[in-house]
Order: structure tokens, then sequence, then C-alpha cells
């Protein structure tokens, strides 16, 4: 999240990054307690999976889109 955000904006860029999270958790889990209820175990984590899978192709075609080009910050790996 730091080096995605301007460092005038870091605070409320966490601040989203939490508010979003926090308030999806709960349909997040609601729908996975459906599913485990309804379909197993297996369909649960599946889709868990899945939903984590998309996430991690995300990532490089969205979130850092912008940053490849960026010279990397004094100290950085």
């Amino acid at each position: 999240m730091a080096d995605l955000a301007p460092a005038a904006l870091r605070g409320t860029a966490f601040g989203w990054f939490n508010l979003t999270g926090g308030l999806l958790l709960l349909p997040a889990s609601l729908l996975f307690g459906a599913l485990y209820q309804g379909a197993g175990a297996l369909a649960a984590f599946g889709f868990s999976a899945a939903c984590a899978l998309a996430a991690a192709l995300l990532i490089p075609t969205w979130a850092l889109r912008g940053t490849r080009s960026a010279t990397p910050r004094r100290g950085a790996i």
C-alpha cells in the first residue's frame, strides 16, 4: 500500500484499504458459510481458492500498472 500511494495520501490510502476490507469480510464470511453448508467443504474452499487466484492474477495487471516505470526508492530491494 505504501508504495502505491503518494506520500501525502498514504494515511488516506491505508484508511480506504482497511475500510473496504472490513466491509467485505462480512459478506465473504456469509457466502463461505452458505457454500459450506449447502455444497460442502470442497466447494467452499474451492471457491475461495479461485477468488485468491483471480486476485493474484489481477495484481500485476491492475494494481501495479503504473509502478513499473517508476524508479525504486532509496533502500528498496
